[in-house]
């Protein structure tokens, strides 16, 4: 599933082995459009890469769960960041949760995608 804009495009893959509670994996994939990372300064990549922490979280109503997990991988692909993000979820269902990535280093933008199967 992906969600996007003219700015940057959220791609997200549940890599979960199980989705009926415990932990729940997935991987994400931001890919700027041209020009935004540079144009967002030289600290832009380097927060993209190490300061991710609270960019992503699950939410459902006012409920927020923040991952346990935030592990930025390297792709080797130029002004694209991927990452593994694993939540503790006791009890999930998809049909009531939305994966966010709020942006704090480039657009400030919120983007959310419906977890519904």
């Amino acid at each position: 599933m992906q969600v996007g804009d003219k700015d940057l495009t959220v791609q997200l893959a549940n890599i979960s082995k199980s989705v009926a509670g415990g932990d729940i994996s997935y991987a994400a994939r931001i890919t700027p459009e041209k020009g935004l990372v540079t144009a967002a300064g030289k600290s832009a990549k380097e927060n993209l890469m190490y300061r991710m922490d609270s960019c992503f979280y699950l939410q459902s109503g006012r409920t927020k769960i923040y991952p346990q997990l935030t592990q930025p991988v390297s792709n080797g692909l130029k002004n694209t960041f991927e990452y593994l993000l694993t939540f503790d979820m006791p009890s999930f269902d998809g049909d009531k949760w939305f994966f966010v990535y709020e942006d704090k280093y480039l657009n400030r933008k919120k983007y959310m995608l419906n977890l519904k199967n």
